[in-house]
């Protein structure tokens, strides 16, 4: 029922979305087409990706559906507490996106979404900073009772 009801309305935001697109890119045409006489239309956005707009910072990534495919639970789970903790930027998580959608694997586990933020981030990063990287990744649970 949840499923159904949110792909009712993804679908319909998608259709108020291309529509809005629409006016705006006519609306644009016209403004240019008032201004310069000469410059013809804006070219448009081909192929997979779209621009939408400067990014302000205020902004939230929306997440595609065909990534959400790739990514388990667990993976999605874990780039949105290393995004929500400060760890990965916004260029680091869009970064590590586009290598979780190139990957050749069907679907994207937990390990390999570390070892991906991993190489990431090791570009940017100090050595310290490197090693608490991988403390926070790697970190694993001990059976001992917490008191």
């Amino acid at each position: 029922m949840k499923d159904s009801l949110f792909a009712m309305l993804m679908t319909l935001f998608e259709k108020s979305l291309a529509q809005f697109r629409e006016q705006a890119s006519l609306q644009m045409e016209d403004s240019t087409a008032a201004v310069t006489e000469d410059t013809g239309p804006l070219p448009s956005a081909t192929g997979q990706y779209r621009y939408h707009g400067t990014r302000r910072d205020n902004t939230i990534r929306v997440i595609t559906p065909d990534e959400q495919r790739k990514m388990t639970r667990a993976s999605y789970q874990l780039l949105m507490r290393l995004q929500q903790w400060g760890v990965l930027t916004s260029e680091a998580f869009e970064q590590v996106l586009d290598q979780i959608s190139f990957s050749d694997s069907r679907y994207v586990s937990e390990q390999e979404t570390r070892w991906l933020v991993r190489n990431v981030l090791s570009d940017c990063l100090a050595p310290e900073q490197l090693v608490f990287l991988d403390l926070l990744l790697y970190q694993q649970d001990d059976a001992r009772p917490l008191h």
